[in-house]
């Protein structure tokens, strides 16, 4: 990706820097030489406000960076409120934006714009990972390998019982040899001839669908609407379109949630969608918003054995973890890292420069939410 070529702009407009980026970047040397670049680290919302107030009271641009201003609850309120009276633009590298009032921010005329999905593709490479341990209790054994320190061993504990109610397994007292088919009391199975329900079906959840066929799974999508032909010439195999919830995941030995955030998805995933999953069991998987999985019914689903297993990189109440599934054997955490390479990083600030500069040249705005 390349800056656009830029007329000098006289008078540098001052842009706040939230965050880290990489400041080697072509891309941000020139920005430099076209912008005053003031890094920023946050400290306590208090201190922002007195410094829109002072110093920063000329701003024209917030970069927000990955973190933005959620530890502070988002950009809403009295920190829109207060803005410097010339912000023009606030920029995010993440995807998701729900702590960014959007609508306070269109009132302030203060554009606001995410970074699309650039990392689409490596957010499937996890949800490949987490599909594959709700299938073979990857986590547990290599769990059990480092504890025990002996192959034998370790899927020899493992071939016991399992509490469904703790979440974990009963260890057994004695060695006997075990083959590893069994996971604290969990049968492992392949995921090859398996149905694979992935709940939204943009470009994370076609990116998923290319990776799970290759290990031979069914793929089944949900969406408000089928592909187009188009889409589906993209495909060299077979996808099944479902239009609910009602049809698709009764189907599903694993449901993979890569939905964005919206009033629409919040706690999509409850008791009584949870109720419709087959009643030999099933897996879930959630790269998409925390929000979107009820934590409540999730360990009920959990404890009654109607869901084997899942895998999480997202949470309800992020950043914090229910205790719950932090001690459970059969919930497998990862923390938020779905599109966590080096090359997302980059890419998204280079999106995030490009989308500052074109404001103040007055072109189109990528990606803007207001």
């Amino acid at each position: 990706m390349t800056v656009p070529t830029t007329k000098s702009l006289q008078n540098k407009p001052k842009v706040l820097f939230l965050g880290q980026l990489d400041e080697s970047l072509p891309e941000y040397q020139q920005f430099e030489n076209d912008f005053e670049c003031i890094p920023y680290e946050l400290t306590t919302k208090e201190q922002l406000l007195e410094d829109f107030k002072s110093k920063f009271n000329d701003i024209q641009a917030i970069y927000g960076g990955w973190e933005g201003f959620m530890s502070f609850g988002g950009y809403r309120n009295e920190i829109v409120d207060l803005s410097p009276p010339n912000l023009k633009i606030v920029t995010s590298c993440a995807v998701g934006f729900d702590h960014y009032d959007t609508i306070q921010l269109k009132n302030k005329k203060i554009i606001f714009s995410n970074s699309p999905s650039v990392g689409a593709e490596q957010v499937a490479d996890l949800a490949l990972y987490q599909t594959l341990s709700t299938f073979r209790f990857i986590p547990m054994f290599a769990n059990q390998t480092v504890s025990t320190k002996n192959t034998l061993v370790a899927r020899s504990k493992l071939n016991g019982n399992f509490n469904y109610q703790s979440g974990n397994h009963v260890p057994k007292n004695h060695y006997n040899f075990a083959f590893g088919e069994i996971a604290g009391g969990k049968v492992v199975y392949t995921p090859m001839n398996k149905n694979a329900a992935i709940l939204g079906f943009g470009g994370i959840g076609k990116a998923l669908a290319k990776r799970l066929n290759a290990i031979g799974m069914n793929i089944h999508y949900f969406k408000r609407n089928p592909l187009s032909n188009d889409d589906l010439s993209d495909f060299n195999f077979p996808l099944t379109y479902h239009n609910s919830l009602t049809s698709i995941l009764p189907i599903a030995d694993v449901v993979i949630i890569c939905l964005p955030g919206s009033s629409e998805t919040f706690n999509l995933i409850n008791e009584k969608t949870i109720n419709l999953l087959p009643k030999r069991g099933s897996r879930i998987v959630n790269v998409g918003r925390g929000f979107i999985v009820n934590t409540k019914d999730l360990l009920n689903g959990l404890k009654s054995g109607k869901i084997i297993s899942c895998a999480l990189d997202v949470f309800e109440n992020e950043p914090t973890i229910d205790q719950e599934l932090v001690s459970r054997e059969d919930v497998f955490l990862t923390p938020h890292i779905g599109s966590s390479t080096i090359e997302t990083y980059q890419k998204t600030a280079i999106f995030c420069l490009n989308n500052i500069r074109a404001c103040f040249e007055r072109k189109p705005i990528l990606s803007q939410q207001n």
